[in-house]
């Protein structure tokens, strides 16, 4: 909420609602008709219109699990970072592993985990990940990541998180 208490936007729902995903379009074809030929059996047994249903809620179900999957993630570093230790379920422990080794290799020195960022002047607000000091001296603006691949609007998202007035943790709250 900004100052008048009305609700702002996130940042993640601007760059969602507001930039073309071309190749979204293809995955949700994609998947749909690999969830169509890997479930022919099934389906061939339902009526019509629920097959279609089925068919067509498959890239849903397949990006609920995929945010599922981040979110997940993301809880369990802000443990990891704050307490050393976190427990999880096993299909996370691979991501939880490959985070603790970078926060390990890279002497992370955490300044901000998971600490709302919002911007007065352009009406936004959003959660941050994580600002560090890693090992090459450097203060970083950090975001985990559990897609396959590097995607432009990852970048704009840091952006407007780097360009937020103020910033509110736990500790702090104050400009940026």
């Amino acid at each position: 909420k900004d100052a008048t208490g009305a609700k702002v936007p996130g940042v993640t729902t601007i760059l969602s609602k507001g930039l073309p995903k071309p190749a979204l379009v293809n995955w949700a074809a994609r998947t749909a008709a690999e969830y169509a030929v890997d479930n022919w059996a099934t389906l061939a047994d339902l009526p019509v219109s629920e097959r279609l249903e089925m068919i067509r809620n498959a890239p849903n179900e397949r990006k609920q699990t995929a945010a599922l999957r981040g979110t997940k993630l993301h809880d369990a570093a802000q443990v990891l970072i704050e307490t050393g230790v976190v427990d999880v379920e096993p299909e996370q422990v691979p991501l939880v592993e490959n985070y603790a080794r970078f926060l390990r290799e890279w002497s992370v020195t955490p300044h901000y985990v998971e600490s709302a960022v919002y911007s007065v002047t352009h009406g936004y607000a959003g959660t941050l990940d994580l600002i560090a000091t890693l090992s090459d001296g450097c203060v970083w603006l950090l975001d985990i990541k559990t897609s396959k691949g590097v995607w432009g609007d990852q970048a704009l998202q840091l952006a407007a998180y780097r360009y937020a007035e103020f910033l509110h943790d736990d500790d702090t709250e104050g400009p940026t």
